[in-house]
C-alpha cells in the first residue's frame, strides 16, 4: 500500500510530464484500434453484397455524370432508355427508390401504428409512425432481390407496366404486418393519391441496397417496409433525376462490348455516362480504405514511438534526480528490487490510466456511432470494438511498459554508493 501511494506521489510532482505522456498514450491507443477495427471491415462492403447473392462482377452501374434538373436531360434519359430495348435489346435496366407514404386507412389504426413504434424504435422513424417506407423497384431490380414470399403471390412483369391509372398498384408487405394488414386489402397513398392492394407477403429477414450508398453503406432489413413496382407516371423531369440514382444494368454473360455500347448509346442523347461493375466499384473503396488505414497505422506507430521516448527519457531523469531518495530508502532497508518497483509502478500507473481514459472514450464512441449509424446507414466501424480487442490494446501497453523501462532500469542498477548519498558522478 505504501509503495502505490509512493509511485501516486512521484507521479503527482510532475503532473505536466504525467498529463502529457497520458495525452499521448490516450490518442495512440484511440488510432490503433481504430485502425484495426477499419482493417477487420475492409471486406465488410462485400461480405454483405455475396450475403443478397449478387454476382458483383455482372451487375454495373450507370452513373450519369451530367444529370440535371432540366427538360434536357429529362427527354433525353427517357429516349436513352427505350433506344436501349429497340437498338440494343438490352431489358435487364432498372432503377430502385425508396420513399415514404402514408395510407389513410392505417394512420388512426392503433394497432398499425403500435407495430410501427415497435419496428422503428430507437430511430428517427419512431416519432413518425403513420408513415410507412416503400422501395419502389423496377423489374430487373425485382427480379434480382430474390423476394421469398410466404403468403399470396410474387409479382409478376406485367405489374410492372403503366396500363391503367385506375388498377390499384400491387404491393409486397413484410410478414411482420400479417396482423394488421391482409391480402387483397386496398389501401389509398396518400403520397400520390393512388390505390394499393395487398398482393403478397414475404420473409421479414430480407435485406436490400441502400438507395443513397449502395456499396458504402449497411443492407436496408426491409422488415418494416413495403415492396411496390416503379410505376412512375410524374414527369419526365423528375422520373429521370429520381432514377438515375440508382440505376443498374444487370450483364447476363454476354460480352463487355454491350457495356461499351451503352456509353456510346448515351452520348447520341447528349448523355454522359459513366458504367462500372460493383466489383470494380468495391475494389475502389477497398483501396481508398487501404490509404486511410495506412496513415492511420503510421501516426499510431509514430505517436507510440514519441511516446515511449519520452516516457523511458522522463523516467531516466526522474531515476537520476531522485537517487539521493533512493539511497535514503535503501538506508531504512529497501532493497534495489524496491527501487525497481517504484520505477516499473510509475510507467504500468501512467499506462493504466491512458487505457483507463482510452476504454471510456472508445466505447461511448462506439455507442455514439452505433446509435448514428441506425439513422445514417454507414458501416459502424467502431462496432468492431470489444473487450477483447481492449485485452489485446493492454496486452501491447505491458509490453512497451517493459521497453520503456529498460532504460531506467539500468541506471538503477548501475547507481553507485557515492550517487546514493549525493555524491558527483
Amino acid at each position: 500500500m505504501q509503495t502505490i501511494k509512493t509511485i501516486f506521489k512521484e507521479i503527482s510532482t510532475k503532473k505536466f510530464e504525467s498529463l502529457l505522456i497520458v495525452i499521448q498514450l490516450v490518442i495512440t491507443i484511440i488510432v490503433l484500434v481504430q485502425s484495426y477495427c477499419n482493417i477487420k471491415v475492409l471486406d465488410y462492403p462485400k461480405t454483405q453484397l455475396k450475403e443478397i447473392n449478387l454476382d458483383t462482377k455482372n451487375i454495373y452501374q450507370v452513373d450519369f455524370v451530367n444529370a440535371a434538373f432540366s427538360k434536357e436531360f429529362g427527354e433525353g434519359f427517357s429516349n436513352f432508355n427505350e433506344s436501349l430495348n429497340k437498338n440494343i435489346g438490352i431489358e435487364s435496366i432498372g432503377s430502385f427508390d425508396k420513399t415514404n407514404t402514408q395510407f389513410e386507412e392505417l394512420e388512426k389504426n392503433n394497432d398499425f401504428l403500435n407495430l410501427r413504434r415497435s419496428l422503428t424504435k430507437g430511430t428517427f422513424k419512431e416519432m413518425y409512425p403513420e408513415a410507412i417506407e416503400l422501395y419502389k423497384v423496377e423489374y430487373a431490380i425485382y427480379d434480382l432481390m430474390n423476394i421469398n414470399i410466404t403468403e399470396g403471390r410474387k409479382l409478376s412483369e406485367l405489374d410492372f407496366i403503366v396500363d391503367n391509372k385506375d388498377r390499384p398498384i400491387p404491393m409486397l408487405v413484410s410478414e411482420e404486418y400479417k396482423d394488421v394488414m391482409y391480402l387483397n386489402d386496398i389501401l389509398t397513398s396518400k403520397l400520390d393519391d393512388r390505390e394499393y392492394i395487398v398482393a403478397g407477403f414475404f420473409k421479414k429477414d430480407l435485406k436490400w441496397l441502400d438507395d443513397s450508398g449502395h456499396i458504402s453503406k449497411l443492407l436496408v432489413p426491409l422488415n418494416d417496409k413495403i415492396i411496390t413496382p416503379y410505376l412512375d407516371d410524374s414527369d419526365p423531369i423528375t422520373a429521370s433525376m429520381i432514377k438515375c440514382q440508382a440505376r443498374f444494368y444487370i450483364h447476363k454473360g454476354n460480352s463487355y462490348t454491350e457495356v461499351q455500347n451503352i456509353i456510346q448509346e448515351a452520348k447520341k442523347f447528349n448523355l454522359s455516362v459513366n458504367v462500372s461493375s460493383l466489383d470494380d466499384q468495391l475494389e475502389e473503396l477497398k483501396e481508398q480504405n487501404k490509404v486511410t488505414i495506412f496513415y492511420g497505422i503510421f501516426i499510431s506507430a509514430f505517436v507510440i514511438i514519441l511516446s515511449c521516448f519520452g516516457l523511458s527519457a522522463i523516467m531516466f531523469y526522474s531515476v537520476n534526480s531522485r537517487k539521493r531518495e533512493f539511497g535514503i530508502r535503501i538506508m531504512a532497508g529497501a532493497s534495489i528490487k524496491h527501487i525497481k518497483t517504484l520505477v516499473v509502478g510509475e510507467v504500468v500507473t501512467l499506462m493504466g490510466i491512458a487505457l483507463t481514459i482510452s476504454s471510456i472514450i472508445l466505447f461511448k464512441m462506439k455507442h455514439d456511432q452505433v446509435i448514428k449509424n441506425i439513422n445514417s446507414g454507414f458501416i459502424p466501424i467502431m462496432g468492431e470494438f470489444s473487450v477483447g480487442i481492449l485485452f489485446m490494446v493492454g496486452l501491447l501497453l505491458l509490453v512497451l511498459s517493459v521497453l520503456i523501462c529498460l532504460l531506467p532500469l539500468i541506471k538503477v542498477q548501475n547507481l553507485q554508493p557515492k550517487d546514493l548519498i549525493g555524491g558527483m558522478d
